[in-house]
């Protein structure tokens, strides 16, 4: 793994990024996570104590999680004054999502879910650039948008919270290499890249 200044890596000896394939899972794979506000911390603590459990009971002591925490949200603006420090953007949110036999599945046929999502939340409404809803700061955007761009869309300017959502090249072109170069290196068979953006 890269260095990183304010992200703790487990030890290198003992541990590495986890693998899709079990075949080549080390035996304490590295597990990035992020604790997150609001609900998160409540969240995280018991999802840690569950994962780590499932892993014990057929393991025992051969294997277990090498939890390692990436810095993001208010506790990382409280110890850095960053919101989103740039150790954490250097790592993709990856979710694999497939089925494991016996499992209790919605689908028609779950044996053929076997996908790896890269979801973007770097940018647009993730970038967090908001304002509350008669705020001076959201009248003074609303204001500028209404005099400055002409825009005739916001229903309720008086009333509304306003943000805004760039997506940059650079964020887009990193996600989607992100992606490729996964797809490459596991010899997935097919990649699609899709967007939420409605009209």
């Amino acid at each position: 793994m890269p260095p990183y200044s304010i992200v703790t890596v487990p030890p290198a000896t003992a541990s590495r990024p986890a693998s899709m394939a079990a075949s080549t899972s080390p035996p304490h794979p590295i597990i990035p996570f992020i604790g997150g506000d609001g609900t998160g911390p409540d969240i995280r603590r018991p999802s840690h104590a569950v994962f780590d459990a499932a892993v014990q009971k057929p393991y025992g002591s051969q294997r277990r999680i090498a939890w390692m925490e990436v810095i993001a949200g208010e506790k990382a603006f409280n110890r850095f004054k960053d919101w989103r420090p740039e150790d954490t953007v250097n790592y993709v949110c990856l979710r694999p999502v497939r089925w494991f036999a016996g499992v209790p599945s919605p689908v028609k046929c779950p044996e053929q879910v076997d996908m790896v999502i890269f979801p973007e939340n770097t940018e647009d409404i993730y970038a967090g650039i908001e304002w509350p809803a008669e705020s001076a700061e959201a009248r003074k955007l609303i204001a500028f948008l209404q005099g400055e761009m002409g825009v005739r869309k916001i229903r309720f300017p008086a009333t509304s919270g306003t943000g805004v959502k760039p997506v940059s090249r650079e964020g887009t072109e990193r996600l989607a290499r992100a992606a490729i170069d996964y797809a490459l290196r596991h010899q997935r068979r097919s990649l699609t890249s899709c967007t939420r953006a409605t009209s």
